[in-house]
């Protein structure tokens, strides 16, 4: 097994593969001896099986270690060990933050105590510098989050670990675990003075406690059963607002891991917009706040929504004293004169999620998640209103894009898909579609074109200055649970993970008679839309997209289309001429949708989802 050896055993061949199989996965690293650690048998038995994180200080060539001989036929292997110091590795453990009940708070005792304890004085009548600004917020979150840990132990209550068994223990169940506790103490205490003579003695015991397992586990199925058939009978059926979260409440428990799923706006960009407008911008848009607007702001904040760094949650920034709240004014009137954004909220802490069915051990199925403060998100909504204003009264996002626009939801987006394809499915026309997938698109956003789009369609300055600097010089922090890297991260090239930009998903279709004609037309526009990509420095990612092609059965239609409907393919003629899959059913925003738009597929899929949920698989 060790190089130095000229023969190897099957035992060392079996630690060898183990070691090129596992040791990346239990993070190991093998060491054996440089002279024979046996020297009567010229043998290398001698080995260290060490953690890999553990540095060496004393190898020898080819990572091997000395031997040292003792009042044994062995030698001993001689190490110095330290802890790896890379920054890379190191993980730096935090206190685990306890949960809080919300919902039991006393929010006006809350108030009170955060208010006493609170003696910040920002003046607002004296435009602040950004460095000033910076050690503004440094001071404010200081003082609030000292202030919120003497306000959260005497007035928000912990969360109390509950007993999964708990709603199914009745007094029956009660009673027979006291009858139970009884016998085995009995059956203990025959033990403790056991002889042969008294085997009969404590065979009755025995019996008796057999036969109360058997009651209790029939009783705890009896009460389980019990407890679900009033769960279900209890749902409102009749009501919808109450009946989904019901439902939810059972099919979709909260999971240990206080860290939501990653949520991925499922909206899909339309067909590409022309870059020029000529249409000017209000001279009068308002790029100031107030404290109306900001607490309305913060009224809206989701509570379910994690916190960064800071540790504040959306709640509790509800439930903010005015005082504090005026601050915060102040500061974001400041930073908007300023056109600066703060590089304090630039820190995000970057945690990993397994994606959905996938297994977790491959790098490739976690999906990165960046948690900011969430006083930052209501800076962005700052920023985004007077965005949202200039690009609905110019008309700059297009009637047929449904992401990120206001009264717009996946429900529209559809509605008017399937709309379509009903209305050329009637016409006897076919429906020809391609569902395109950007790769990497976070990573591949090209900064200075975005500021160039935003320059072309005549944003004002002030604008696109707070843009900029909110999207650059960003910087991150990796976490595990409990543990921090020592190493902070920059961003160098596009934009942060789950940044509100994500719009990286298209669908594209074309209607006609001739499936022939339609999937030349579908070719041409596919290959428009990847030359705009390539020139924006952006790559579809071909293996994720998909085409379909919305038609009556085969049976229904002529040979000659029937032939053209079996062949039907686009391919990417600029990657090799590789073909993009085509299914008779694909997903689109969650929904599967299938040729003949009958949603069988659809159904069936959700059935077996809740079936499964139902059983507990």
């Amino acid at each position: 097994m060790s190089q130095n050896k000229t023969n190897n055993t099957t035992s060392g061949n079996f630690i060898r593969n183990w070691l090129d199989n596992k040791s990346i996965h239990y993070k190991t690293t093998l060491y054996s001896s440089e002279l024979p650690s046996y020297p009567k048998g010229r043998s290398y038995l001698g080995i260290c099986l060490a953690d890999a994180r553990l540095k060496f200080q004393n190898l020898c060539p080819n990572n091997t270690l000395k031997t040292l001989a003792y009042d044994s036929d062995h030698n001993a292997l001689i190490f110095h060990v330290s802890k790896n110091t890379s920054d890379l590795l190191t993980l730096e453990t935090q206190t685990e933050i306890p949960r809080y009940n919300y919902k039991k708070t006393d929010w006006k005792k809350f108030q009170n105590i955060l208010e006493q304890n609170c003696d910040l004085k920002i003046c607002n009548n004296v435009n602040l510098t950004n460095r000033q600004i910076d050690a503004f917020i440094d001071e404010i979150e200081k003082h609030t989050q000292t202030a919120l840990q003497t306000a959260l132990q005497k007035s928000v209550p912990n969360i109390k670990q509950k007993n999964s068994c708990e709603p199914y223990i009745n007094n029956k169940i009660k009673e027979l675990h006291r009858d139970k506790s009884y016998i085995i103490s009995k059956i203990n205490n025959i033990k403790l003075n056991y002889s042969y003579d008294k085997r009969e003695e404590l065979e009755f015991p025995k019996y008796l406690l057999y036969k109360i397992k058997a009651q209790m586990k029939q009783e705890f199925a009896n009460s389980i059963n019990h407890y679900w058939t009033n769960k279900i009978k209890n749902i409102s059926k009749n009501d919808s607002a109450n009946m989904f979260p019901q439902i939810n409440q059972i099919f979709r428990p909260k999971e240990q891991n206080p860290i939501p799923p990653l949520k991925l706006p499922s909206e899909n960009a339309s067909l590409i917009q022309e870059a020029d407008n000529p249409k000017q911008p209000d001279p009068e848009i308002n790029y100031f706040t107030n404290y109306n607007q900001l607490n309305t702001i913060f009224s809206k904040l989701n509570n379910k929504k994690s916190s960064g760094f800071d540790g504040i949650p959306n709640i509790l920034l509800k439930r903010l004293p005015n005082k504090i709240k005026w601050y915060y004014t102040v500061l974001f009137n400041n930073a908007l004169n300023n056109t600066y954004f703060p590089r304090k909220w630039k820190k995000a802490k970057l945690i990993a999620i397994t994606k959905k069915d996938k297994d977790g051990s491959s790098p490739a199925n976690l999906r990165p998640i960046s948690l900011l403060p969430n006083i930052s998100k209501v800076f962005e909504i700052i920023i985004n209103n007077p965005l949202t204003s200039f690009c609905t009264k110019n008309d700059i996002i297009p009637e047929n894009q449904f992401g990120f626009r206001h009264k717009h939801s996946t429900i529209h987006a559809i509605n008017k898909l399937t709309s379509g394809i009903c209305w050329a499915l009637n016409a006897k026309q076919r429906v020809a579609a391609c569902l395109i997938d950007l790769e990497k698109a976070f990573d591949t956003v090209w900064i200075p074109g975005l500021i160039y789009k935003l320059i072309k369609i005549n944003l004002s300055k002030h604008l696109i200055k707070i843009v900029w600097d909110m999207i650059t010089n960003r910087t991150f922090v990796m976490t595990e649970g409990a543990n921090t890297s020592s190493k902070e991260f920059s961003i160098t090239n596009g934009l942060q993970q789950a940044f509100a930009d994500d719009l990286d998903d298209l669908i594209i279709y074309v209607t006609g008679r001739k499936t022939k004609t339609i999937k030349t037309e579908l070719q041409e526009l596919f290959e428009r839309i990847n030359d705009y990509y390539h020139a924006w420095k952006l790559k579809i990612n071909t293996s994720k997209c998909e085409t379909i092609l919305f038609r009556p059965k085969l049976s229904e239609i002529g040979p000659t289309e029937r032939e053209h409907c079996k062949e039907f393919q686009v391919r990417e003629k600029s990657n090799k001429g590789s073909l993009i899959p085509h299914k008779n059913c694909v997903k689109y925003l969650g929904v599967n949708i299938d040729y003949e738009l009958n949603y069988k597929q659809h159904t069936e899929i959700q059935l077996t989802k809740a079936n499964k949920k139902h059983s507990g698989k």
